[in-house]
């Protein structure tokens, strides 16, 4: 990654993921939100839980994302990539939400999370993830 195409070209490749993220959140789509993690991933939920493996978030997605976005519309937007390698990034984003007809909500608030991705068989792959809401005081 050592020329700056090279490198917006894969920062495009890590929003492309996070707009994946947002869309099978907006139509509640476990699997297609579950196939972007990789087998082993890590997910730490807005709430705490710390979920282990693609098994694993799968079924607590299962349980919580069907009829969660029947009221309200997320969005994601990366904030800012930190390549650790050429292949490891931390990803930061911001996460909002909105009423079905636009207008920002206070509830669920707003999310602050943290996506490690690496580079896997070509495709980038949530690996190490915390999902952190913000609070008043933050």
């Amino acid at each position: 990654m050592d020329a700056m195409g090279d490198l917006q070209t894969e920062i495009t490749a890590i929003e492309q993921v996070v707009a994946t993220i947002e869309h099978a959140q907006r139509n509640e789509l476990v699997d297609t939100f579950v196939s972007l993690f990789r087998e082993d991933a890590i997910w730490t939920t807005g709430a705490g839980k710390l979920l282990i493996g693609r098994a694993a978030i799968a079924a607590f997605t299962s349980r919580v994302l069907p009829g969660a976005m029947k009221d309200l519309v997320p969005s994601y937007d990366v904030v800012h990539v930190l390549f650790i390698r050429p292949d490891v990034a931390a990803v930061k984003v911001r996460q909002r939400y909105f009423s079905r007809q636009g207008a920002p909500l206070t509830e669920p608030g707003e999310g602050t999370p943290m996506y490690v991705m690496s580079k896997e068989d070509g495709q980038w792959r949530l690996t190490a993830n915390q999902n952190t809401a913000v609070t008043a005081s933050s």
